[in-house]
């Protein structure tokens, strides 16, 4: 459940009383939603720049304007653009009245009826920006209240999602004044920080039990803005489904494509930034398993994904470590789909000692009770080699962490080489699966050799012996 923040809940009483002076004029919302902006601490010490056109007041809403006008733009202060973000924004949420009836309301940011204001909070070389949005009313029939979204950047992987979502509301005729809401749960996948993420269908998300948000059309960077969007995008995978759908009637997606007996081996490498030197090199091939509810099941029920081959959109992604005893290999897929391995070291040798699996229940599942993104991760001891060695297996290996198992086949993996080859470099350390293929090999060849010669032996005697009977009888 969503927690109450104490400094929202004291601004309750005063939000309420300026209700109607909102309603009366322009200027009077605009000083309000300041004021509210103010009381909290993240919103503190940012730019505003307020790229909402205030319509005319009227009781009657306004056919919807073009999406290009609801780009909120977060400025530092260097004056710089650090965040864009063009979506369409929904809240819909319920509440009981005083009638003690329950009440729906949606808000459509993007309907005339809302003057928003936009604050926020650059990144500043941390990992985290935000994007307020004060929202004011201009009719008797509109809420009023504010919305907050934190964009996080992962460290290693450089992918950014949306990692909380806080959300308050006045209510006219509620039996509390208002609706707090944080969230600091909330996981929405969007891109790797080098790119803005693009998607034109509806993603619809829980925040609480009471509250849902709905973004469409979205185009957003929060990281690494350089005075506009990057040249490069992540496209998510409704919009590709629907693409792919738009082009042939026989398109299938996820669970009514048969798997391979084996998934496919992709390569992969990852360079030093800044250099031509690879520090993770190789091949691997993955097969996921994983559980979940299904509507109209009783029990949980399992379904199998591999990683596509790299011609289908899968990209490899991660960090040398510059210098550290730590390195990641992360391989993005259906767009955001995420598989983490990170490698450590010792003095002499290194392994996988964590891997990760950032999915989404999505429409790769066949008929998911709910939706929403997923996380799997657990400590492994896993690809083990000597520093300047490469670790081989081609026999299948089982990792499971929770919901989720892990099997990985042709496994060529090297890690902290500094090759420009992209190559693996000095010898095989191979698993014990091939190990022991690799003992059968000679054992069978050397007994079927032993066999020959006792056959041959035999043969010998017997020939001998009847040449023996045969002088005999002369």
């Amino acid at each position: 459940m969503a927690n109450i923040t104490t400094e929202m809940a004291n601004t309750t009483t005063e939000m309420a009383n300026t209700t109607t002076e909102m309603a009366n004029t322009t200027t009077e919302m605009a000083n309000t939603t300041t004021e509210m902006a103010n009381t909290t601490t993240e919103m503190a010490n940012t730019t505003v720049m307020v790229t909402t056109t205030t319509a005319a007041m009227t009781t009657t809403a306004m056919p919807r304007p073009p999406v290009d006008e609801y780009t909120y733009t977060i400025v530092g202060s260097d004056n710089k653009t650090c965040l864009i973000a063009q979506m369409m924004i929904t809240l819909k949420y319920q509440y009981e009245g005083s009638d003690n009836q329950t009440k729906m309301v949606t808000m459509d940011l993007f309907d005339p009826l809302y003057n928003v204001m936009t604050q926020g909070q650059c990144a500043n070389n941390t990992m985290m920006s935000m994007l307020n949005l004060s929202i004011a009313k201009q009719a008797e029939n509109a809420e009023a209240g504010w919305l907050s979204l934190t964009f996080t950047e992962n460290e290693k992987t450089k992918m950014v999602n949306i990692s909380k979502v806080e959300f308050f509301a006045v209510l006219q005729d509620g039996k509390e004044p208002n609706i707090t809401i944080s969230n600091p749960d909330f996981k929405f996948n969007l891109s790797t920080s080098d790119k803005y993420f693009v998607c034109a269908t509806p993603q619809e998300r829980t925040v609480a039990d009471n509250v849902n948000l709905t973004l469409a059309e979205i185009k957003v960077q929060a990281f690494n803005v350089k005075g506009d969007f990057a040249n490069e995008s992540t496209e998510c995978a409704d919009d590709v489904v629907t693409t792919a759908m738009s082009l042939t009637t026989a398109a299938t997606v996820g669970p009514t494509t048969p798997l391979p007996a084996t998934p496919p081996t992709i390569d992969v490498t990852v360079t030093q930034e800044g250099s031509n030197v690879s520090c993770i090199v190789g091949t691997i091939g993955v097969r996921f398993s994983i559980k979940y509810k299904k509507n109209g099941v009783k029990d949980m029920v399992s379904q199998q994904f591999d990683i596509p081959p790299k011609e289908n959109g899968t990209q490899i992604f991660g960090d040398c470590g510059n210098g550290s005893d730590t390195q990641v290999l992360n391989v993005t897929f259906f767009d955001n789909w995420q598989y983490i391995i990170e490698f450590t070291k010792t003095s002499t040798k290194y392994s996988a000692s964590k891997m990760e699996l950032y999915y989404q229940l999505d429409e790769h599942f066949e008929n998911p009770d709910q939706q929403g993104a997923r996380f799997a991760n657990g400590t492994t001891n896993a690809f083990k080699a000597d520093v300047g060695n490469y670790y081989l297996c081609n026999h299948k290996e089982h990792y499971t962490f929770g919901d989720v198992t892990i099997d990985t086949t042709n496994v060529k993996l090297q890690a902290f080489s500094k090759t420009v080859s992209k190559n693996v470099g000095g010898n095989a350390q191979e698993c014990s699966d091939d190990d022991k293929t690799s003992d059968i090999v000679p054992i069978a060849v050397g007994a079927a050799l032993a066999g020959l010669v006792v056959i041959v032996l035999i043969a010998y005697l017997i020939g001998r012996k009847r040449n023996h009977s045969g002088y005999q009888s002369v």
